[in-house]
């Protein structure tokens, strides 16, 4: 589901006041001006001292006047001009945010508070820009702690509470008062911004909220309509209770009559465009809560997005965001979804002539299809002959920029979904896609990824029945000749063979028979001695214009990470990620290979083929035994490295359940230790004499023995799910059950 991120919204804006210019000025007149400026020295204690002591006295003089002659203005008329001239000369402290903490000690905060409620509502006006001015960010910038006093202080004042009152009056046919409401509003956003908690507090203790939906809710476009937009997705930003409040006051509806009004319409100026978004992103934190998704379904909200997708207009993504955001974890939304023929808009662009439209339901269709529910892979598939569709469009030689997206929904729509991998296999799924993996080369950054979505795609064709499509169609020596081209796709294939030979040993006979084994163990042992020293080497190569490529790696919609990998054996020069580091870089391509000689071990159980496997592991004096002890010892000590980190945590009374534990160790490369012990496994039970010296002697120098083997191997035992059902579950137990007992 997609985030969303208010850190950064747009920069208030801010309301200079008129200027006038005349090139005919008198210098000395200037020069006089400003030498009656320069009435306050410079910003200290004392300048402090006697801003407040002034303003403390002006105010006094009010309130007696006012007292003394209530009912006649012109007596109290002058002592008002003055307390306005001293809270507009207190505007200087935010010069000096640094003090502060002395202005909240000389207890002048609830004077200045207090004048919110004063009956001459200009005085309340000066008061709301005075507070606007203090909390302003660019002042508090730098400035944490002043700025954390500042605004406890306004809190425990009941400040929020003073300035949502004084909105209630506030009349916006007044420019003055206009200006006033901006600033109220940039006021509470700063003091957010300096303390997140005002989010929550100013719903709980005041009507904002309401008078926020107020503000949305009238038809005409101005800047205030605007910032209130704002503030309000400010407020529910992570913010459950107040998601939840705003629902229970109709919010939901509130803010879908807002967008309403964009439907057949774009908007007519960057900043109401800005305002509609923000209506969006508003609508996207209302729909996190259940309760507030299901308001939503009862307000016809996915009907009235769909009108917008149909409309075509500027809102179109941001309908489809808050459809991702109402279906995520409700499958009554997908089913509504389903069944006010909504797929048909969804799908109308994608299969249509505009790469626009394309890439705006890119996202919309991944949550579509994700959504265990009536909006389901297959029935998408056996209603529409979109599988036929796709496969003709990757199959047209010409590269458009429609062909990644076509490739991208392609693996969307096969992922964990065994029928439609079925499906696309009897279509000759298999062959079109090796056939499109034959034809690439080098290319642009969008043939990359395509290149990326078709190994996607082809990993997920390989149901029992598909690999033997693959078999047939030669895809173990097209994956070989891949990898000896050692171009960008070598890593790709050997993630395909990982999953071509898992479960089939007649894919991984055929690897050896075609000679793979060569190909396969360069792999193996030249990855340990170049990337370990890749941060030595890396700046020379380039030095000396070597042949690096550089290349990408994501997570897929599989949700294995890809390995993209290529190098040079001869000249030794390894490329490097464009996104990882160097180090996760080399993670990623050792787990691969110890998967894929696991994969092989598993598929090769006896014969001539298994002898020439376990040979690859005799040759070059035990040189590949070595190269996995060596990995063994690093996943180790990473391993036992994280167990005692989490001890210490316990220690410090952060108890852990077993199987936070456990996935904690995953994460610490676990199942990589346990597929090495597996691979020993196999290599001990082969019996063979040489090789279990070996492995002895490599562990006696590690200071380990075969009971850390075991231990590794139990624990792996212990955990193996049942996901391919319970008879593949005893037998792969039955498994390493025998490696224990042989060690």
């Amino acid at each position: 589901m997609e985030q969303i991120n208010y850190d950064n919204h747009a920069p208030k804006r801010k309301r200079d006041p008129e200027t006038t210019t005349n090139d005919n000025i008198d210098n000395s007149l200037l020069e006089a001006l400003e030498k009656s400026q320069t009435t306050i020295e410079v910003l200290d204690l004392r300048t402090l001292r006697k801003l407040v002591l002034s303003f403390e006295r002006r105010l006094r003089d009010n309130i007696e006047a006012r007292l003394k002659y209530p009912d006649q203005p012109d007596k109290f008329a002058d002592s008002e001009v003055e307390l306005h001239d001293e809270i507009e000369k207190l505007k200087v402290l935010a010069g000096g945010p640094e003090l502060y903490p002395e202005l909240v000690s000389h207890n002048t905060i609830p004077s200045i508070l207090g004048l919110l409620s004063h009956d001459n509502i200009d005085i309340a006006i000066d008061v709301v820009g005075l507070l606007q001015d203090l909390t302003d960010e660019d002042v508090l910038e730098d400035n944490d702690e002043p700025a954390r006093v500042l605004v406890d202080s306004l809190v425990e004042n009941n400040a929020l509470e003073l300035l949502v009152q004084n909105l209630g009056r506030l009349s916006e046919s007044d420019p003055d008062e206009m200006t006033a409401v901006y600033n109220t509003l940039a006021t509470i956003e700063n003091m957010i911004e300096v303390k997140p908690a005002v989010a929550d507090l100013v719903c709980e203790r005041t009507k904002l909220l309401r008078w926020l939906l107020g503000k949305i809710k009238v038809r005409e476009f101005d800047s205030n309509k605007q910032y209130a937009s704002e503030i309000l997705a400010i407020l529910l930003q992570n913010s459950n209770g107040n998601q939840k409040r705003l629902g229970q006051m109709n919010g939901v509806d509130v803010v879908l009559q807002a967008v309403a009004l964009y439907k057949s319409r774009d908007p007519r100026s960057t900043d109401e465009e800005e305002m509609v978004e923000n209506l969006f992103n508003c609508l996207c934190c209302l729909l996190m809560p259940m309760e507030n998704k299901e308001r939503f379904m009862k307000a016809e909200g996915v009907e009235l997005m769909i009108i917008i997708m149909k409309q075509k207009k500027l809102a179109y993504g941001s309908a489809i965001r808050a459809l991702d955001f109402a279906m995520t974890k409700y499958p009554a939304a997908c089913e509504r979804f389903v069944d006010v023929l909504g797929l048909k808009t969804a799908f109308a662009a994608f299969m249509g002539a505009t790469l626009d439209l394309l890439v705006k339901n890119t996202v919309f269709i991944k949550k579509c299809l994700h959504e265990q529910s009536l909006c389901s892979k297959e029935i998408l598939c056996e209603r529409m002959k979109l599988l036929r569709w796709l496969l003709g469009k990757i199959k047209i030689r010409e590269f458009d920029c429609n062909k990644p997206y076509a490739s991208e929904i392609l693996a969307i729509l096969l992922q964990n979904s065994s029928g439609n991998q079925k499906r696309l296999g009897q279509m000759n799924g298999v062959d079109v896609v090796l056939q499109e993996v034959a034809l690439y080369k080098s290319g642009s950054t969008d043939e990359v990824e395509m290149v990326e979505n078709l190994f996607d795609c082809f990993c997920c064709l390989l149901p029992m029945e598909n690999k033997e499509m693959f078999m047939k169609a030669k895809g173990v020596e097209l994956m070989i000749i891949i990898m000896k081209q050692k171009k960008l796709a070598y890593g790709y294939a050997i993630w395909a063979f990982g999953f071509a030979m898992t479960k089939y040993p007649v894919a991984c006979e055929r690897f050896v028979d075609v000679m793979g084994l060569k190909t396969a163990f360069v792999a193996f042992m030249v990855l340990s001695s170049h990337l370990s020293s890749l941060g030595a080497n890396i700046g020379g190569q380039l030095d000396g214009n070597a042949v690096i490529q550089l290349i990408r790696a994501k997570v897929t919609s599989l949700q294995v990470a890809e390995i993209m990998f290529c190098f040079i054996v001869q000249d030794t020069k390894i490329p490097v990620s464009k996104k990882n580091k160097k180090e996760s870089y080399q993670e990623e391509l050792e787990e691969r290979m110890i998967s894929f000689i696991a994969s092989l071990f598993d598929g090769i159980l006896r014969g001539s083929r298994r002898d020439r496997l376990l040979s690859k592991f005799v040759e070059s004096e035990y040189e590949k035994i070595d190269r996995l002890m060596e990995l063994y010892t690093r996943y180790s000590d990473r391993v036992k490295a994280e167990i005692e980190r989490m001890d210490r945590l316990e220690f410090d009374d952060l108890e852990m359940d077993e199987e936070e534990r456990y996935n904690r160790k995953l994460e610490s490369g676990l199942y990589s230790l346990q597929l090495i012990a597996v691979i020993l496994g196999h290599l001990w039970s082969s019996e063979h004499p040489s090789i279990r010296a070996r492995i002895e002697l490599l562990l006696r120098q590690q200071k380990l023995s075969k009971r850390d083997v075991r231990d590794v191997l139990q624990e792996y035992h212990d955990n193996i799910g049942d996901l391919d059902g319970p008879e593949e579950k005893e037998r792969a137990r039955a498994k390493i059950q025998n490696f224990i007992a042989a060690f």
